[in-house]
């Protein structure tokens, strides 16, 4: 039997469970705003208290609940032309589309004139949708941006926006008080977790879409062609509740990496490392030898940063145990390992603090942005000769031709031990996420779904983030070979709009995509020059190849909440790792920078992975683990 996932289904710990009390005791505005808390209890203790705040001013003074603003309308607009170049058909509208067929296969794209006819309201006016999402605040959301007025000519939709900071934090904490306040739109087009989704459709605040997947163009066609992300779209009660954020970047499988510049190895004589002590040797060549040639001993060999998987122990440690800092496990035999409280973890540890005490490896490496490191990477005369990242474009200025050329990467290389791995983020662990969901005050779920699918339709993506077609983006004809040799139907014009200035007001960094690997290939071709921006995906996917024969053979996923139907157990889950990986990311830092001895201080640490319950983490990781190997199996 199914579970319901209303209101009365609902189970949640802490804050979620007082704010469970405060809505059986009171009605409307203020009980939603107790609900709302259970929503975002995944979010982060930030962003709750700033949620709880809200709780408090709806139930001092409700504010009014807003509807969507569906007074449809006719309107097909400019009809819906295949690109902007291309002949017109007709726009989106309120019926299903299942007339219009999907585009087929991998090999080919659904073009802009997929749409059914747009619906109308009774006044006759155009079908207006709210949109939550982070947004530029400087930059236009009305039809004077090019991608904002692409959507409505070719849908026959009015477009509003309730605009998020793009500070992840502070979106988080307005997206709270938009809840708690009732008046939240028709859409959130922004990231939402499964945990996040899974509270917001047992409160209701979402509503299913399982009606119009069929009928639909892309959606369908994304689930046609990965059957498993629509199983991990559904939820307990077997309903599909968003559009899964599917990211298949080729590169993204191989975070992060470890980029060098190559010229200044072979102005030294040197040659790719093989083992840690090579790689040591290296460091030293490039802190001693004066590669930049200015009479100054001011290089820097080794430098990082701290945000998203850019840390420079996570890569590192590979070569002693594999260890990456979602999981911070890896299977053994089936058998899921902690990695950060292991031996061979500490040793990888001591040796990352040998190349912070020998000037080898940059101490800001542990507290730079990556701002501040790009800014550093790009100083003249430069002086940086390799940093750990996820793509190399975080460091380098990929306009710097002579740079984009020295830059290369250094595929993994052995410890004293023999380990030499790298752990694959295979494109399961990128989906699990959610970038669309249609809200209960949604009139017009129909109209609100098909925005959302028109938006997957990559010459809608090509538009809205590279610009207009002829200028951000193109056809070949005939298509080209991308990087892995599928067909390329698509140039990309990377600097579209840096000079003039068009591109703040052109661009739309939103809505839900199809990011496979044969998606964005249409896009991707291989160009004759490798060293220009235009060839970014190109290099990367080719520097993504040498990490292959690396990659760990056993596979743990890293996203393996989406086994976790339960969602008390799931926001525990979520919080032991939350707060297992903090300690360990502090700890990392504080061992490497000699804050703390591994040799002193190392027992305390084990003992307090223990206290934020490190065998708890793992006996729940195997349990889900186990369910993952015998769905694999079955």
């Amino acid at each position: 039997m199914k579970k319901s996932m209303g209101p009365e289904a609902s189970g949640r710990t802490g804050d979620s469970r007082a704010a469970a009390g405060a809505a059986r005791q009171g009605r409307g505005a203020p009980a939603r705003a107790a609900r709302a808390m259970g929503a975002m209890g995944a979010i982060g203790a930030a962003a709750r208290r700033a949620a709880w705040a809200a709780a408090l001013v709806a139930l001092a003074g409700a504010l009014l609940l807003q509807s969507c603003s569906g007074a449809g309308g006719a309107g097909g607009g400019n009809g819906a032309a295949g690109g902007t170049g291309g002949g017109s058909s007709a726009a989106l509208g309120s019926e299903p589309a299942g007339a219009q067929d999907a585009a087929g296969g991998t090999g080919e794209a659904a073009t802009a004139g997929s749409a059914a006819p747009a619906d109308s309201g009774a006044d006759g006016e155009a079908i207006t949708i709210t949109i939550v999402a982070s947004l530029d605040e400087t930059k236009p959301t009305d039809a004077s941006n090019n991608s904002v007025r692409y959507i409505e000519e070719h849908t026959g939709y009015k477009l509003e926006f309730i605009p998020l900071p793009t500070n992840t934090a502070d979106a988080d904490a307005k997206f709270s008080l938009l809840l708690s306040s009732g008046d939240y739109g028709d859409v959130f087009c922004r990231t939402i977790t499964r945990e996040q989704m899974m509270q917001l459709a047992r409160e209701g605040i979402v509503v299913p879409i399982d009606d119009y997947i069929d009928g639909s163009a892309e959606l369908r066609q994304l689930f046609d062609e990965r059957p498993e992300y629509r199983e991990k779209s559904k939820f307990e009660d077997g309903s599909i509740y968003g559009f899964i954020a599917s990211g298949e970047a080729y590169h993204s499988q191989a975070y992060p990496k470890l980029w060098v510049n190559q010229e200044w190895m072979e102005k030294l004589g040197l040659s790719m490392p093989e083992t840690t002590e090579d790689f040591y040797d290296m460091l030293v060549a490039f802190r001693d030898g004066d590669p930049n040639e200015n009479g100054l001993s001011d290089e820097i060999p080794l430098t990082s940063n701290i945000e998203w998987t850019n840390q420079v122990e996570s890569y590192l440690v590979n070569s002693f145990v594999p260890f990456e800092y979602t999981a911070m496990s890896y299977p053994v035999d089936g058998k899921v390992v902690f990695s950060p409280a292991s031996e061979e973890f500490r040793e990888g540890l001591r040796y990352v603090k040998r190349l912070v005490d020998d000037r080898l490896l940059d101490v800001a490496a542990f507290t730079q942005k990556q701002d501040q490191m790009q800014q550093l990477i790009r100083q003249e005369p430069h002086r940086v000769a390799a940093y750990v990242g996820e793509h190399f474009g975080i460091g380098i200025d990929l306009s710097d031709y002579e740079q984009n050329k020295a830059i290369t990467a250094i595929p993994p290389f052995a410890g004293p031990g023999g380990v030499r791995t790298m752990l694959k983020n295979d494109f399961r662990d990128r989906t699990g996420s959610f970038d669309f969901a249609i809200t209960d005050k949604c009139k017009n779920p129909q109209a609100a779904f098909n925005l959302g699918d028109f938006m997957m339709n990559l010459e809608c993506e090509l538009t809205t983030h590279h610009g207009p077609e002829g200028e951000g983006w193109g056809k070949y004809d005939p298509p080209v070979k991308s990087a892995l040799g599928m067909d390329a139907l698509y140039w990309v014009n990377d600097n579209y709009g840096t000079e003039g200035g068009d591109r703040a007001k052109d661009l739309l960094y939103i809505g839900p995509t199809n990011g496979t690997t044969e998606r964005r290939q249409m896009w991707s071709p291989m160009p004759d020059d490798l060293y220009v921006p235009e060839a970014y995906e190109a290099r990367l996917t080719i520097e993504t190849q040498k990490m292959l024969p690396y990659f760990y053979p056993e596979y743990l996923p890293r996203n393996i909440e989406i086994y976790i139907t339960d969602p008390e157990e799931l926001s525990h889950f979520s919080e032991l790792r939350l707060t297992l990986r903090d300690l360990v990311k502090t700890s990392a830092a504080q061992f490497a920078t000699g804050e703390k001895s591994l040799d002193i201080d190392w027992e305390s640490y084990i003992n307090q992975l223990k206290q934020y319950q490190m065998d708890e983490y793992v006996e729940l990781y195997q349990k889900y683990f186990d369910l993952y190997l015998a769905s694999a199996a079955g």
